[in-house]
């Protein structure tokens, strides 16, 4: 059956621009696949040398930020990825800051990238795959549209989350025990204050209630940390 179908999505990588062999057999291999761990299991036999594994993440973000609907696959499968070999979660950290510069500076991002791929890393963020930390670069005095629908989209996800509130609250207090967590908690709280201030239509009023609950706990526990770090600091 991929015999047939080969041929086509050979021609779809490259409408993708997919254009190496590397990137094309891995491209046919997550689109002909059953589920994610057979996705998984016929990657590991393509047997990829040296840096080629990073090619990996790299279909990953392009299927994923092309989807027209996001889909939960491509997040899955960074999640597996990530469970076998830790340098999955550095070469997903580097792509989303190559995404997080293209929004920042040359605003060629389109909606629809920034919002699956936005929903991707709260995905990997509420498995705690990511650290919340892979924010740290933004810069908050660059805030084009794109930024905002993004990192937008990002916290809705992760407010809406299905993680008990114990895990839930575990993202934000794991910051503080990063090197970088002031910067990182500049960038959160910064957004949550003055982009983040209401939910957009389309949740029940319950819905609306959790979020808010939930960004509450977030900025609750960052700013426990600033007395903390105060208190430290005396």
């Amino acid at each position: 059956m991929l015999g047939a179908r080969r041929p086509l999505l050979l021609k779809i990588a490259v409408k993708m621009r997919l254009n190496t062999d590397v990137r094309k057999r891995i491209f046919v291999v997550m689109m002909s696949s059953r589920d994610v761990t057979d996705a998984f299991e016929r990657i590991a036999r393509l047997q990829l040398k040296g840096k080629q594994d990073r090619e990996i993440v790299r279909v990953m973000i392009e299927c994923c930020g092309q989807e027209k609907a996001y889909n939960d696959f491509y997040a899955e499968l960074a999640c597996l990825m990530c469970s076998q070999n830790r340098q999955y979660k550095a070469t997903l950290q580097f792509a989303f800051w190559d995404l997080f510069k293209s929004l920042q500076e040359d605003g060629r991002v389109s909606d629809r990238r920034a919002m699956n791929l936005s929903r991707m890393l709260a995905h990997l963020v509420s498995s705690f795959h990511l650290p919340l930390a892979v924010l740290k670069p933004l810069d908050m005095g660059e805030m084009p549209s794109g930024l905002v629908l993004f990192l937008t989209t990002f916290f809705l996800a992760l407010f809406t989350a299905q993680v008990p509130d114990e895990t839930f609250n575990s993202i934000f207090d794991r910051v503080s025990t990063t090197k970088d967590f002031a910067a990182v908690k500049g960038v959160v709280l910064y957004f949550l204050n003055k982009h983040f201030v209401g939910v957009p239509e389309g949740f029940s009023a319950e819905q609306t209630k959790a979020i808010m609950k939930r960004k509450k706990k977030a900025i609750r526990a960052l700013e426990a940390m600033e007395v903390l770090e105060y208190a430290h600091d005396m």
